[in-house]
């Protein structure tokens, strides 16, 4: 095993905490940067003026064009009506029974 000096030993000690300093710094460049593209805060994004998020919210008239699909046989019964349900009957059993409203 060589043997090193002490100033060799500090000097490869500094080499290795800058490498280590700048792999943190451009690892945190990286994100801050995807994150800003992500949001549309970037100059590419200004350059393209496109935001994907606009894109993906426009409507689509594709659903207009299909045909509806024939359901299956007992899948075309009427659908029940939830905004105005029948009216419950009173258990005549049980006076202090009182329905709550939906």
């Amino acid at each position: 095993m060589p043997n090193y000096s002490q100033s060799q030993l500090i000097e490869a000690r500094l080499a290795i905490e800058a490498i280590v300093k700048d792999a943190i710094k451009y690892k945190k460049m990286s994100t801050r940067k995807k994150s800003a593209n992500t949001l549309m805060h970037d100059s590419e994004a200004v350059l393209k003026s496109k935001n994907p998020i606009a894109d993906a919210m426009k409507s689509m008239k594709s659903a207009k064009l299909r045909p509806p699909e024939i359901l299956p046989d007992g899948l075309d019964d009427d659908l029940p009506n939830l905004l105005n349900p029948p009216p419950q009957k009173k258990n005549d059993d049980d006076p202090e029974e009182e329905l709550c409203p939906l």
